[in-house]
């Protein structure tokens, strides 16, 4: 499946936005979002990111049940698409 070569630790996190880019139509200022940046240290305090990367999460789930999503994620996806070699139409029973 590959190698992920990331320098920083922690690829995927959770927050609150503080402040969205003028461009930014889908987050405001409050959202809780779960995020993937394998770029950008994830462990910071604050971070800045482009809107792409980060995905609404539920309020019912803590900032460290939101943080393992992305990964986890990625990697399912990952190895249906690759691994089973899964083509559209098809399903998968989970």
């Amino acid at each position: 499946m590959g190698i992920l070569v990331v320098n920083n630790l922690g690829i995927e996190g959770s927050g609150i936005i503080t402040d969205v880019g003028s461009g930014v139509n889908d987050f405001r200022i409050g959202h809780r979002v779960i995020f993937f940046a394998a770029n950008v240290n994830c462990l910071a305090t604050e971070i800045r990111l482009p809107s792409l990367l980060c995905h609404k999460t539920h309020n019912s789930l803590s900032f460290e049940e939101s943080a393992t999503i992305p990964a986890v994620f990625i990697t399912v996806v990952q190895a249906i698409i690759e691994m089973d070699q899964l083509d559209s139409g098809e399903s998968v029973l989970i």
